[in-house]
C-alpha cells in the first residue's frame, strides 16, 4: 500500500488529493504493470462515477491493486525510483 501512495502522491502535483484519471495508464506503465486497457476503463468508471475525470487516493488504490503483481517490496521499490528519475 505504501508504494501505492508513493506513485499516487508522485501524481498528485497539485496535492489536491485527486489524481486525474487520464494519467491512470501511465502510472501503471512507469510502475512496469500490464494491464488490459477495457479492463482498465471500466475500473476508471466504477472509481469515478460522476465522470469528472478524477480519483481520490482510494480509487485508485483499488484500481491500481487490480493489476499490481505479486511482488516482494524491496523489488517494488527500486523499480519505483528507477522509474521516477
Amino acid at each position: 500500500m505504501a508504494i501505492i501512495r508513493k506513485a499516487f502522491q508522485m501524481f498528485d502535483t497539485s496535492k489536491s488529493g485527486y489524481i486525474e484519471t487520464v494519467k491512470i495508464a501511465t502510472i501503471l506503465n512507469t510502475m512496469g504493470q500490464l494491464f488490459d486497457e477495457g479492463e482498465l476503463s471500466n475500473l476508471i468508471r466504477k472509481n469515478d462515477p460522476e465522470h469528472t475525470g478524477k480519483v481520490n487516493f482510494d480509487g485508485f488504490a483499488e484500481i491500481a491493486s487490480h493489476f499490481l503483481e505479486e511482488d516482494d517490496d524491496a523489488n517494488t521499490q527500486q523499480e519505483l525510483k528507477e522509474a521516477f528519475r
